[in-house]
């Protein structure tokens, strides 16, 4: 059956980008026989990132900090190399009756090997935040401060390395991930151990990074059908906070 107008899988091209620490007369860099490259400067802000062409112009569809000495163009094998745990945080924000609700959802994923020794990815519902009435900022840099409070807490004290895929603000995660910018409230760091990455939930099957948040989005809507439905009660208690209005946390059954 052909495909309707427009439908076409556009190209998607896979990179891999580094910035030099300092000025540099020359670039060095090898790639291996499995297609491994390695910088011989010293580089910082080292990302891998997938893109789509568009007439309109480029769109990203992921980016994903790196930090091992090998940099590759598998999500999976870079993010095996780079992280100990791995989470997306996607926040939905909907009106009801002139209140702002944002659902806040943390999805945890890990890596397995099934009975015909095939890598297949796992994930479990961690835990989800609702706010109400988020005050100032963009309700997702709260919800990533509010996720990683949660997260920290989770750890207790242990300092893993964690990868939390995000879907906003592409633009700025470069700075908050080398710890030059507050990502929230003008003084909220990433903790040293904590990277983001970005992906776009609209594009689910581009690739893992896009599975992950996807993942966290369909539990943020189903969260939302279940409030409006009823089965799941309004939250009426009032907090005084300067971020917001009200807080609960819904745990996995």
């Amino acid at each position: 059956m052909p495909r309707s107008k427009g439908s076409e899988r556009k190209n998607r091209i896979s990179s891999v980008v580094g910035r030099t620490d300092g000025q540099v007369n020359q670039l060095v860099f090898h790639v291996d026989a499995v297609g491994r490259v390695s910088f011989g400067n010293v580089m910082k802000d080292v990302y891998h990132e997938v893109s789509i062409e568009r007439y309109k112009g480029e769109k990203i569809t992921s980016r994903l900090p790196h930090e091992s000495e090998f940099m590759e163009f598998s999500q999976e094998n870079i993010i095996k190399s780079n992280f100990d745990y791995f989470f997306a945080i996607d926040t939905n924000t909907k009106y009801f009756n002139g209140i702002k609700l944002s659902i806040v959802v943390i999805v945890q994923f890990w890596r397995e090997s099934n009975h015909n020794g095939d890598t297949i990815w796992n994930s479990k519902f961690f835990q989800a935040i609702e706010v109400v009435n988020v005050k100032g900022e963009n309700p997702e840099n709260l919800g990533w401060a509010l996720a990683i409070e949660r997260l920290e807490a989770f750890f207790s004290g242990r300092v893993p390395r964690i990868l939390l895929v995000v879907d906003s603000d592409l633009s700025n995660l470069k700075k908050y991930n080398l710890r030059e910018r507050a990502f929230f409230d003008g003084k909220f760091l990433l903790p040293a151990h904590i990277k983001f990455a970005y992906a776009s939930s609209d594009k689910r099957n581009d690739g893992l990074l896009n599975f992950m948040i996807s993942s966290a989005d369909r539990i943020g809507n189903e969260i939302f059908l279940n409030i409006e439905s009823g089965k799941i009660a309004r939250n009426s208690e009032f907090i005084e906070s300067p971020y917001y209005e009200g807080y609960r946390i819904f745990e996995p059954k």
